[in-house]
């Protein structure tokens, strides 16, 4: 499972390539920091944590504040929706297990596609990645620093530029793969994969939102 050529999330030093992560000047960290892209791949990566009690209803909040800005991804989004309202909580739960966590039919660690599972220089990138959280004070809320719901949720506390070259480097083939591997599946998941990558692929990231 690794990416096709270039993927450049990761140099050989650890580095990610070309990419600062840090807050712009004058403006205060956390979700309300980011570009109005940023902030929607963060309420999309929410939904990419595992289904708590109100999970239904925070699918329905988050499809309403996305339709506007981005009306496809809402689309698949609202697929998403209907095949999980279809679900018991429990249902959604072992759906949940199956694709991401035991015997994952799509591994949810974005290192992993670039790497491949076996690559000393995944550990390298994590720690790479944990420090940059760290610096800005980001909680991992207990994941492990790759995973992409951890990843979208820091979209929010970057500026376009970064935003975007994260993005190009780190998120575009892993998500990509990830639908991929769910395509045939017919997998609720696949849905919500697809709205996340029309978001990553939308025009660059422009202006914050103040």
């Amino acid at each position: 499972m690794s990416c096709q050529s270039g993927c450049q999330c990761g140099s050989k030093d650890g580095n990610i390539s070309g990419i600062k992560i840090s807050a712009r000047p004058g403006v205060s960290l956390g979700a309300d920091a980011g570009t109005k892209k940023g902030i929607a791949l963060a309420q999309l990566g929410q939904l990419l944590d595992y289904p708590d009690g109100d999970y239904l209803s925070k699918m329905d909040k988050l499809s309403a504040s996305i339709l506007t800005a981005y009306p496809r991804a809402a689309k698949q989004l609202q697929k998403f929706q209907a095949m999980g309202r279809d679900m018991g909580p429990g249902e959604m739960e072992e759906l949940y297990t199956r694709t991401f966590d035991l015997a994952a039919l799509a591994s949810p660690y974005i290192t992993g596609y670039i790497y491949g599972d076996e690559n000393f220089d995944r550990g390298t990138l994590m720690a790479t990645l944990s420090e940059n959280y760290a610096l800005l004070g980001f909680d991992l809320k207990g994941e492990l620093p790759d995973h992409l719901a951890v990843m979208l949720r820091f979209s929010s506390w970057l500026d376009g530029e970064t935003l975007d070259e994260l993005i190009s480097y780190c998120l575009l083939k892993p998500v990509a793969e990830m639908i991929e591997q769910l395509k045939e599946a017919d997998n609720p998941y696949f849905f919500l994969l697809s709205a996340i990558d029309t978001v990553l692929n939308s025009a660059p990231s422009g202006e914050s939102v103040s």
